[in-house]
Parts: structure tokens; C-alpha cells; sequence
């Protein structure tokens, strides 16, 4: 028996909404149980994204609440990245 164009589709975004709920839900769980935290970040390197009209790349490292060192990225728009607006060590 084959499913019909719509049903595929209407599958697929049912599938879509209950992972949007999941999330919004374990989202505001973390956040009423106290387990988001406000963490200070620093610059360690600014890096042009392969594509020069989007702007840059930030790496940043930052102690999260359990007091382990995590790294990450974060997207510094084209105004910010020519402006330099973020330097390592900031």
C-alpha cells in the first residue's frame, strides 16, 4: 500500500512539529530548573567565513557551570567582521 504525496507530507510535518514541541519544552525545563547559566567569553580567534559577503566565524571559550572549558563558534556579521569589532583576547 503506498502513502499518498500529502499523507508523506503531512507525516513529515507532524514529525516536525513534535520535535519543535519536544525542544521548546525541554528548553523552558532547563531554564525554569536553574541549569542555563550566565557565562563570560573570550575571543580566542576571529576567522573570515569561506564566503567572504557573510562576514566571519568568532571561536570562543568560556567555563560552563560545572566548571569545564567548552569551546564554540559563533557568526560575526559582515558590518562586525570589517569593523573588527571582536579581537582575540576581547
Amino acid at each position: 500500500m503506498k502513502l499518498s504525496a500529502i499523507a508523506t507530507i503531512g507525516l513529515v510535518l507532524v514529525g516536525a512539529a513534535g520535535l519543535l514541541a519536544y525542544t521548546h519544552f525541554d528548553q523552558a525545563a532547563k531554564l525554569r530548573s536553574g541549569r542555563w547559566t550566565r557565562v563570560s567569553a573570550t575571543v580566542v580567534s576571529v576567522v573570515q567565513a569561506s564566503s567572504a559577503q557573510r562576514g566571519g566565524i568568532a571561536v570562543l571559550r568560556w567555563v560552563d557551570g560545572e566548571g569545564k572549558a567548552q569551546d564554540g563558534g559563533a557568526f560575526v556579521s559582515t558590518d562586525d567582521f570589517r569593523a573588527q569589532r571582536y579581537k582575540a583576547g576581547d
